[in-house]
């Protein structure tokens, strides 16, 4: 029931964005003027870098929307929201683990996703649909990583493994994800060592890969400044920013 209403709750503070148009802001380049969109072929969407960023999948979403909905913006809308519901749905539970089943701590991290301003980018502004799904992907590796730790079959780490290839496929933010799992393991104190390099090696080399494909591609896009462009402390601003923003 307390997550039904936190779902509720958030469903309602975003119902204004489902009446959104697209923008003039990158929303033309990803899907009113992206051939991979309007006339989507599987090969190209999958080699085809969008803005300086591999993100196949997120790419075949719009794709998807564009075949349901075409220019029309509304559908696209409704996913980015219900893929956000299902996100702070997924919180809820990846906190319940975490937390060996704390009712309130579950809930109060949940509600607080759910409606905390700094998410209304990633949700209202369709060019966007990369933070959602990919967000999705991140937490459900992440929950079958607690699963795994649970009941240490290799069957849950494959899940995890699988989920975060669909996450780096929605969005290169994801090469932080074995870190993240490293934080996990420092939270419940595994000390095998040898264990848990093992179990991340897999998910490093992909990191690494992905993270090399990106460069490349931002490179080629012209978004990566050169070397003399920013002093080593306006690139911690830059760093940072998110981070602080959220704490304000």
């Amino acid at each position: 029931l307390a997550l039904i209403s936190i779902l509720l709750l958030t469903f309602i503070i975003y119902l204004p964005s489902l009446g959104n148009g697209f923008t003039n802001w990158d929303d033309d380049v990803y899907v009113t003027g992206n051939l991979l969109v309007v006339h989507p072929h599987v090969r190209d969407v999958l080699i085809t870098p969008v803005l300086g960023n591999y993100h196949p999948l997120t790419m075949l979403s719009l794709a998807l929307n564009y075949r349901i909905s075409g220019p029309r913006p509304a559908s696209y809308h409704w996913l980015n929201l219900i893929l956000h519901l299902a996100n702070t749905a997924l919180v809820f539970a990846f906190v319940w683990l975490l937390s060996r089943r704390r009712f309130w701590t579950a809930t109060a991290t949940s509600l607080f996703f759910g409606i905390h301003p700094m998410h209304v980018e990633s949700v209202a502004w369709i060019a966007e649909r990369k933070d959602v799904l990919y967000t999705l992907f991140y937490l459900l590796g992440l929950i079958a990583y607690l699963r795994y730790l649970e009941r240490r079959r290799w069957a849950w780490l494959a899940v995890c493994l699988a989920a975060f290839v669909l996450s780096l496929a929605s969005k290169p933010a994801a090469v932080v994800f074995p870190l993240t799992l490293l934080a996990l393991d420092y939270f419940f104190r595994r000390t095998d060592r040898t264990r848990l390099v093992l179990e991340k090696l897999p998910l490093l080399t992909l990191s690494v890969a992905a993270g090399l494909l990106t460069l490349n591609a931002q490179k080629a896009a012209g978004a990566v400044g050169s070397p003399g462009t920013w002093t080593r402390f306006e690139k911690l601003l830059f760093a940072s920013y998110a981070s602080v923003t959220y704490v304000l």
